[in-house]
């Protein structure tokens, strides 16, 4: 009780120096909105038990877990993350975020299993092109989930395959996609490009720092938008390669894009 401090609060931050067997009290805990879990490099035995205790919460709303995490991390907290109707907020990074492929794995398959409520789900770690595709295609089992931001990971061949067929369901209800410093190629923004020709839903769109696509690809990308269902509302290009013939193409998708 002295690490949650007063039986009232609504945020909970956690460490690899927490008594765990002290925070189990969290389980039952009714008011705490937000549990962030920070560095937690190791797993003794009381923290196995405190992600146990934690299935058995219904208040936690939003989750975020930074820096070092051990990689059972995510195999201990996916019943929580399942079970959990009213978590709705979902965040795995940080400056120095390391957190191997088991992990995300894991991730994926609680989220198959297509029980979750999440809302928004945010993962800037330095995620490899073949595990961001199999967490995207988990995200088509989300049917709550309306914005996702993959930041500082790869997005290659699986990963931009994985979301194009994502962004093309009928049941895909993402309004914003933050997609910076992605290493997103040329392959890899035509392929998104094609599914968002026929995306109804995406609203922002971020694509910042994918300084691998070149100048000619991105006028494809954007005569692919005018030619689209999209109502984009704002996009974001910062600090990539755009030159002026580009940019000409660019000038049509303001043009013709009245909702952006």
């Amino acid at each position: 009780e002295d690490w949650m401090g007063s039986g009232n609060k609504e945020h909970a931050f956690a460490h690899d120096n927490v008594d765990w067997e002290n925070s189990y009290c969290v389980a039952n805990n009714t008011h705490i909105k937000t549990l962030v879990l920070e560095d937690i490099e190791s797993v003794p035995k009381s923290f196995v038990n405190f992600c146990h205790g934690m299935t058995k919460n219904n208040s936690i709303e939003s989750i975020g877990i930074t820096t070092g995490v051990h990689e059972k991390t995510m195999i201990l907290l996916a019943p929580f993350i399942k079970r959990n109707h009213n978590l709705r907020s979902l965040y795995i990074g940080g400056e120095f975020c390391t957190m191997k492929a088991k992990n995300f794995s894991s991730l994926a398959s609680t989220l198959s299993h297509g029980q979750s409520n999440l809302k928004s789900i945010t993962i800037t770690c330095k995620l490899s092109d073949r595990s961001s595709g199999v967490l995207i295609t988990s995200f088509a089992h989300c049917h709550s989930l309306s914005e996702i931001t993959l930041c500082n990971g790869y997005i290659k061949s699986h990963g931009s395959a994985a979301l194009a067929h994502f962004l093309k369901k009928s049941s895909c209800n993402i309004r914003k996609l933050n997609l910076q410093n992605e290493k997103i190629d040329n392959k890899g923004l035509v392929i998104i490009a094609d599914a968002l020709a026929a995306n109804t839903s995406l609203k922002v769109l971020n694509l910042g720092y994918n300084v691998a696509i070149t100048s000619r690809c991105w006028m494809k990308f954007f005569n692919a938008l005018v030619d689209s269902s999209l109502a984009l509302e704002e996009l974001y290009l910062s600090s990539n390669s755009i030159e002026d013939s580009a940019i000409a193409a660019l000038g049509h998708v303001l043009i013709d894009m009245h909702s952006l």
